[in-house]
């Protein structure tokens, strides 16, 4: 782990520097990098806590309103520090309980708009936005999902400036009106790299399969970032349509750990060990 968090920090420091002298290319989450490592899974304790042991498609747009609701737009859930995805500054978040969020800007009203096709395929959406930049999402684990005993959906930023991050966490949860399931997961936003991760902790399925999206969605439903296997979540590879999804099931099922992480780079990339690390390709570490 120590060699892979060196190698990291100078992929993201090559980053930093570049993406200054390529400011002006066109913004697609398309073009992001993914990463793949094995990790610790760390929860968080403390931070915002959203929702209760019965929330089912709730949207969390308002700490004001820690319960949610059916509503799609609101003041957002503060990040913590700006962040950059796909081209816009954002300071606010939505969380939908099916297990992904939106971005948004406390300088817009409303400042998140987490409108959707369906809750449940957030990638695939087709319904517009306006500014379609709120449309920009990511997806941890984007199907119908459901808390239980147990459960909690937090959020926190953790750390000091300028490397704080804030983590987006599902405990507890499960599939709709499943027994049995135990699903953890994180989404965390880095600061000043503008890293995405979404981390898996403890996974425990049921025996019936589902799917669920995995991934990163931009402005328009044609531009995504997601992630497919059928039998190997150490093994997945890039989707070819932004319906493209990760099963689950009794056997398969990300390992804890298991670290998705997407990082955007210029088109010209730095390299490590003669092999490109940005725009768009795709490494295992």
């Amino acid at each position: 782990m120590k060699n892979y968090y060196v190698k990291w920090r100078g992929i993201a420091l090559a980053c930093i520097l570049l993406v200054g002298a390529f400011g002006g290319l066109k913004a697609q989450v398309s073009a992001y990098s993914f990463f793949q490592s094995s990790g610790t899974y760390t929860p968080i304790t403390g931070g915002l806590l959203l929702g209760n042991t019965t929330s089912d498609d709730q949207r969390f747009v308002d700490p004001a309103v820690p319960l949610g609701g059916t509503g799609t737009t609101g003041v957002g859930i503060p990040i913590g520090f700006n962040f950059d995805f796909n081209g816009t500054t954002y300071d606010r978040i939505g969380i939908n309980n099916n297990g992904w969020i939106s971005f948004g800007s406390s300088s817009l009203t409303p400042s998140v708009n987490m409108a959707s096709t369906s809750s449940y395929t957030p990638l695939s959406s087709t319904t517009a936005i306006t500014p379609s930049h709120l449309r920009n999402r990511i997806a941890g684990i984007g199907r119908d999902l459901q808390a239980q005993a147990g459960s909690e959906l937090r959020v926190e930023t953790i750390g000091t400036a300028p490397n704080r991050i804030c983590v987006i966490q599902f405990t507890n949860y499960r599939k709709w009106n499943a027994t049995g399931d135990n699903f953890n997961f994180q989404i965390r936003l880095s600061e000043t790299s503008n890293k995405v991760e979404v981390v898996y902790g403890a996974f425990t399925s049921n025996a019936t399969g589902t799917t669920a999206h995995v991934g990163l969605g931009g402005s328009v439903s044609t531009d995504f970032n997601n992630r497919t296997t059928t039998t190997d979540w150490s093994a997945t590879t890039a989707g070819t349509l932004n319906t493209s999804s990760c099963t689950i099931n009794a056997t398969v099922v990300p390992a804890s750990g298991t670290t998705f992480s997407w990082v955007k780079c210029p088109s010209t990339p730095p390299t490590a060990s003669g092999v490109s690390i940005c725009s768009g390709s795709t490494a295992v570490v």
